[in-house]
């Protein structure tokens, strides 16, 4: 949670709105109600006055980024580092959302990013492998994309990352944040022809991508049960707000505390048990809880 104050050159501009950087429980974002949830935000505004993220690149392979004349982002957009960025339709908006929230421009209207002097270079997912070879060049890289086909084969862009992680940031590794997917409970996309008891939604175990050991997966926030499954990290979970929806029944599952991160397993009989989900944050996780939902 936020202590500080929102700086004074930020009051009349949208990030009063931004509840995920100062959150005081807002209800109404851009004209949308929401669920008022005050105090819940990443507590970024401290940190500030010693890290604004000058000198860092960032990468975000999405649906493009409008980045040349968006004014929140013109000048944090690093075009020579950027292939083909821009959007291609009008409802390609989700990788310039994606670089607003990353690196907006601290300026006197719009929004501000999270590390608002970081630089952004923008690319399609549809030209994954071209994409995915240019990581090597940034600090790091998000992506908010994937594939829905189980273990499709895709070595040159696995290669890809790999050597961006080994040779990025001057030999640090870039870093590789990918979304766990929202096909949680897309079950008919993937088993049709299996009984529905039997079905399942995405796996991140079952991508090349989330499942690879070289990228950080991360879930949703607050409909947990949409995410991908997997050996995923739920680092912001409200168990007043929100749901772990786990197929099967409750005794297919057990519980592993240690501190403030608890695992959750699929118990798997004469085998050891799969880790599934590791929750951050939270010391009270009971299966018996109403937050979790067995179907």
């Amino acid at each position: 949670m936020t202590n500080n104050k929102l700086p004074d050159d930020l009051k009349d501009t949208l990030a009063k709105e931004q509840w995920w950087l100062f959150n005081t429980g807002q209800e109404n974002i851009g004209g949308k109600d929401i669920t008022s949830n005050p105090g819940i935000d990443l507590n970024v505004l401290p940190l500030w006055p010693f890290y604004t993220g000058k000198g860092i690149k960032v990468g975000v392979i999405d649906d493009g980024v409008d980045g040349r004349q968006h004014k929140d982002l013109k000048d944090n957009f690093d075009q020579q580092n950027s292939i083909d960025p821009v959007p291609g339709k009008e409802t390609d908006a989700h990788g310039t959302n994606v670089a607003g929230v990353i690196a907006a421009q601290r300026n006197t209207s719009g929004t501000v990013g999270i590390a608002y002097e970081a630089k952004i270079s923008g690319y399609k997912n549809e030209s994954s492998l071209i994409a995915l070879n240019k990581q090597v060049n940034l600090d790091v890289s998000n992506n908010s994309w994937g594939d829905d086909t189980p273990f499709t084969p895709l070595k040159d862009q696995v290669t890809a990352i790999e050597t961006a992680v080994k040779n990025g940031r001057g030999k640090l590794g870039t870093v590789f944040v990918w979304s766990g997917g929202n096909e949680r409970t897309s079950v008919n996309n993937f088993e049709p022809q299996l009984p529905t008891k039997d079905q399942r939604g995405h796996n991140v175990n079952s991508s090349n991508y989330e499942n690879s050991r070289y990228v950080i997966a991360v879930a949703d926030s607050d409909k947990i049960y949409y995410s991908g499954d997997g050996n995923a990290v739920i680092s912001d979970f409200n168990s007043a707000e929100d749901a772990i929806v786990l197929s099967g029944v409750k005794a297919d599952y057990s519980l592993s505390v240690a501190g403030n991160v608890t695992s959750i397993f699929l118990k798997k009989p004469g085998q050891s048990d799969n880790l599934i989900a590791t929750v951050q944050g939270v010391t009270d996780l009971n299966l018996d809880r109403p937050y979790f939902t067995f179907i």
